[in-house]
């Protein structure tokens, strides 16, 4: 009877000395991360903090406007970037501080002329592990516009155009060209709101080739950033209104069959300019000395397209 006292007691011992001993592994939570500033301006300094990581593990940090969730991939899902750079994270698996200013251009990616400048709008950062793709955790911040109002007064004489078709884009010929730099020159307030990103890759560079004379000329071009945009209007001093189907492409005016009505009235004048003022709330004025800052290689891309935008 004591032998078995003995040994039971002996077990329980043994028993609570492996509980003792053998450490409980803690469930891990998942990577968060959070800003100190939720919105900001085009340079201001913004600075990083998160927990939930691996201990004394490198992380890289990217800013994007495609939004992602955590599992995806960037170069995958996220595919226009701009590598902020690495942190190590405490002992604790926390990062205490990582500032950064939030970036002119979005130039990273595996495209190497698909970059783009930063307006205002929703941003995003991301944070992935040393040697991997996959997202861990995000976060968003706000960038505040910081270009001028556009003023659409019917007083000033104002030409606005807005031009989208899905897989389309604004690709006008010499004489369209002419005539809007024309108006610009002669003092008359000529407006143009264009898609921020056109589906087909050849529409947009050949689009964007026509920027820096529209630009220099003064007309003011503006990329709306709301979604897509199939509007097609013009609005010429309030009173006289194109409205329907063509785009100022060569094939639209040309070779498609399309339908535009004209009118002139002053009441549908200033109803489609409230549509067009809807559309530039959502839109960021293109810089000309920002835009001349972009890659050799876009340029390149643009002068190429530009060779066939008559067949577009």
């Amino acid at each position: 009877m004591i032998k078995k006292r003995f040994f039971r007691v002996l077990l329980v011992v043994i028993a609570l000395t492996l509980m003792l001993t053998i450490p409980v592994v803690p469930v891990s939570a998942a990577a968060v991360i959070d800003v100190d500033s939720e919105e900001g301006e085009i340079g201001d300094e913004i600075t990083l903090t998160g927990s939930g990581f691996p201990v004394s593990s490198e992380l890289y940090v990217f800013f994007a406007r495609q939004q992602a969730d955590v599992g995806d991939e960037i170069d995958a899902e996220v595919t226009v970037y701009s590598f902020i750079g690495s942190v190590v994270t405490f002992f604790d698996g926390r990062i205490l501080s990582f500032p950064f200013n939030i970036p002119t251009r979005l130039d990273d990616g595996p495209v190497l002329a698909d970059d783009e400048d930063v307006f205002g709008g929703n941003y995003y950062v991301y944070v992935t592990y040393e040697n991997s793709e996959t997202i861990r955790a995000v976060t968003s911040v706000r960038v505040l516009s910081n270009a001028a109002i556009t003023d659409f007064s019917p007083d000033e004489g104002i030409v606005g155009t807005e031009v989208e078709i899905s897989g389309e884009g604004f690709v006008p010929g010499e004489a369209i060209i002419g005539a809007l730099q024309t108006a610009a020159r002669r003092g008359v307030a000529v407006t143009l709101i264009v898609p921020d990103r056109v589906d087909s890759v050849l529409l947009r560079y050949a689009s964007r080739a026509y920027t820096d004379d529209l630009l220099s000329a003064g007309v003011r071009i503006l990329r709306f950033r709301g979604g897509l945009l199939h509007t097609k209007s013009v609005v010429i001093d309030g009173e006289t209104t194109l409205f329907g189907t063509v785009n100022l492409d060569i094939r639209s005016l040309r070779l498609n069959f399309e339908v535009t009505m004209i009118a002139y009235d002053t009441r549908f004048g200033h109803a489609v300019r409230e549509l067009q003022l809807g559309y530039a709330s959502q839109s960021e004025a293109i810089d000309l000395q920002r835009w001349r800052q972009r890659k050799r290689s876009t340029r390149l891309l643009e002068n190429a397209a530009q060779l066939v935008s008559p067949l577009l």
